[in-house]
């Protein structure tokens, strides 16, 4: 339940903000027919400039914001990595991409590098990461698969399934640390 000063303080701001829509819309009226001509058919402002002293901008000015549409650019990182697995030479040691981003990512010219060896996807590859989505890549697609029950989409170390790309290199996974880096076709860490 309200106090009558509550309700009064109420009454006050709709009273203002009533009468502040209704200043503006006269004051607007009033402008657009200045020159004669009907507000419907009065030209689009000019776009806001800055004063030249100040670096303001002058509120009779309209500002114009740019119209952004459309899905986020593609973002493709380094989702996970299996290292030391407990399967002797680790022939399941992987690599989790992820395009966390709102478009497809062709993945034709990437690597991976951890320490002086690196992997990269053929030129030719048409594989994409599509939009929120991941893969796997690992040392051998059949190991990994056996491992963990996942589908493999590439494989580095041996050619263990004719259907999964080969990349190009040798990658190891070192087990005592070090860093796992992403580069894009234009050899951009990413």
């Amino acid at each position: 339940m309200q106090s009558p000063g509550m309700r009064r303080a109420a009454g006050v701001v709709l009273l203002t903000a009533t009468l502040s829509l209704l200043l503006l819309a006269t004051l607007t009226t009033l402008r657009l027919t200045a020159a004669g001509l009907p507000a419907s058919r009065q030209p689009a402002p000019a776009p806001a400039a800055l004063h030249p002293t100040t670096h303001e901008i002058s509120p009779t000015q309209q500002v114009w914001l740019p119209h952004i549409v459309g899905p986020s650019a593609a973002r493709v990182l380094i989702g996970a990595a299996h290292v030391d697995s407990a399967v002797s030479y680790e022939p399941d040691e992987a690599v989790l991409l992820w395009n966390v981003g709102g478009t497809a990512q062709s993945l034709a010219g990437w690597s991976f590098q951890a320490n002086s060896r690196r992997v990269t996807f053929p030129l030719t590859t048409t594989l994409v990461l599509a939009p929120r989505t991941r893969l796997w890549c690992a040392a051998q697609a059949e190991a990994f698969r056996t491992s963990f029950g996942e589908e493999v989409y590439c494989e580095w170390a041996e050619d263990t399934d004719a259907a999964v790309l080969d990349l190009d290199g040798t990658l190891t996974l070192p087990n005592s640390g070090g860093a796992l880096t992403l580069r894009d076709a234009e050899d951009h860490l990413v």
